[in-house]
């Protein structure tokens, strides 16, 4: 069920104690705290690389690490093949982990977009997005 997970909170902050939610989306509406969670029965995906794994670019590491320990943005130039994708895919295994509040977030725009992958109620790793080079503004916003 799409955006099971905002809907819940809603229900929540409205004031109802019980939500009825499929079988399958349980675990997601269970993450808001109610009464109780009663189950009815019947993008391109990268694998994140680990930032110790990338061998060289040791200027390049040393500016993301800056950039993840000051909470700052990066904008990566280059030719094709310099590892700019493979730097970014490594990036998140050095930033810190999410807070609830954070996970809850990311987790409520993956439940309305209908993104949620099967038996992960809760994304607890951060997000990461290869937007093509050729990305409109308003594409990107």
């Amino acid at each position: 069920m799409r955006g099971v997970l905002p809907m819940t909170a809603l229900a929540r902050a409205e004031g109802y104690r019980r939500v009825f939610a499929p079988v399958d989306d349980a675990a997601e509406a269970a993450l808001v705290p109610v009464t109780a969670t009663l189950d009815l029965s019947g993008v391109s995906i990268f694998v994140p690389t680990d930032f110790r794994e990338v061998k060289g670019q040791e200027h390049v590491k040393r500016a993301l690490e800056v950039a993840a320990a000051g909470g700052h943005n990066v904008i990566m130039t280059g030719p094709p093949g310099a590892g700019k994708t493979l730097l970014a895919l490594a990036l998140p295994s050095i930033l810190p982990g999410m807070t609830i509040d954070e996970a809850l977030d990311v987790t409520r725009v993956y439940s309305v977009a209908d993104q949620l992958p099967a038996g992960t109620p809760l994304i607890q790793q951060r997000p990461f997005r290869a937007p093509h080079h050729t990305i409109s503004h308003v594409d990107l916003v």
